[in-house]
């Protein structure tokens, strides 16, 4: 499903669930692949299987509310992200999830959506703090700045239309764009990211602290 092949990926976890009929986890790699595939009510039954097979995995309740939040149903969404969060609470990815779906909720206002994004950040960034390293980048003002950009969505993607006209336009004179880019099926908006950036490094299936390594090494300011 990560690869975009959502069609392989659901024939692969009806194998596994033909051999092991009672595997959550087939189940929901099965809802992720259906959900990829827009067949949205097959994905919630298949993911509402997996909670009856297994009631406290923390993906199942978080692929569920994945789907929820696709099919409009965001409070339902928002109730089950947090149930998931209850269970898992280093989950930040689908912690993240949550925050786009608060985005949907009329419901909930500014001051609540920036107190999740807070919570997000001393759940998620802050403990990361203390293994940060001294910056000692030449700090002269006539050198080129050099300014990395980590993303999953260097390509046709709404945020790409909002992050993008800052990466494209920085003048190559002064800056020196750098993209870490998780897109594991690039289209032509990527292309056009390639093209300018004077570094592109993929980071598919790079760790979080190799990622931190490769920032540094490229002395990123």
């Amino acid at each position: 499903t990560v690869q975009g092949k959502p069609a392989e990926a659901e024939a692969s976890a009806r194998r596994a669930l033909a051999l092991s009929p009672r595997l959550a986890d087939a189940y929901v790699n099965l809802t992720n692949a259906l959900t990829a595939q827009s067949r949205l009510d097959e994905a919630e039954a298949a993911c509402r299987r997996a909670i009856e097979l297994a009631p406290d995995l923390p993906e199942a309740h978080g692929a569920l509310a994945n789907t929820l939040t696709a099919l409009g149903r965001i409070p339902e969404a928002v109730e089950r992200y947090r149930h998931a969060l209850a269970l898992k609470p280093d989950y930040a990815e689908l912690h993240g999830n949550l925050i786009f779906a608060l985005d949907f909720e009329p419901r909930t206002t500014a001051a609540e959506a920036f107190a999740e994004r807070r919570r997000w950040n001393e759940s998620h960034a802050r403990p990361l703090m203390p293994a940060a390293v001294r910056h000692d980048n030449d700090p002269s003002p006539e050198r080129k700045l050099r300014v990395g950009y980590v993303s999953a969505d260097f390509r046709e993607h709404s945020a790409a239309m909002v992050f993008g006209p800052v990466v494209l336009s920085h003048d190559p004179e002064r800056v020196e764009a750098v993209c870490y880019s998780g897109v594991s099926t690039p289209d032509h908006v990527t292309a056009r990211f390639q093209e300018a950036a004077a570094l592109w490094r993929s980071t598919v299936g790079v760790s979080d602290a190799a990622l931190a390594q490769m920032i540094r090494d490229d002395g990123i300011d």
